[in-house]
């Protein structure tokens, strides 16, 4: 059941979003889509990649100038975002580095656990 949820996690474009390197989760899918970031030294297109724990995600040199500097200026902060603990990412080299797989309990979540278990049982229950 949460399983859904801790896949959405580890989808390349989200990774991207959570670490702050893109302002949206839409603009880290056109990051991927224009061949701006490397997974593990292969150029990467696909925003639905994957990420498993060990890799390196890197925003390629010449698209960091070109989309950081021209757009929002660099790292994005938020007044209320914050790193995950299972990504290590690098602002000075654009990188992140995938720690581990996030658990259902790591992440961020407007509700708590037994909210989400009762609106899942009670669409079961309907369907």
């Amino acid at each position: 059941m949460y399983r859904a949820l801790e896949d959405l996690e580890c989808r390349l474009d989200n990774i991207i979003y959570r670490s702050m390197l893109a302002h949206s989760v839409y603009e880290a899918r056109r990051l991927c889509s224009f061949y701006s970031v490397v997974v593990n030294g292969k150029k990467m297109r696909n925003p639905d990649y994957r990420v498993n724990e060990g890799d390196v995600i890197q925003i390629i040199q010449k698209n960091q100038e070109r989309h950081f500097n021209k757009t929002y200026g660099s790292p994005y902060y938020k007044l209320n975002a914050f790193i995950p603990p299972n990504l290590e990412v690098n602002f000075r080299n654009m990188s992140i580095f995938v720690v581990y797989k996030p658990k259902f309990d790591e992440l961020p979540q407007p509700y708590d656990r037994q909210v989400i278990e009762s609106a899942i049982n009670y669409y079961n229950h309907i369907y």
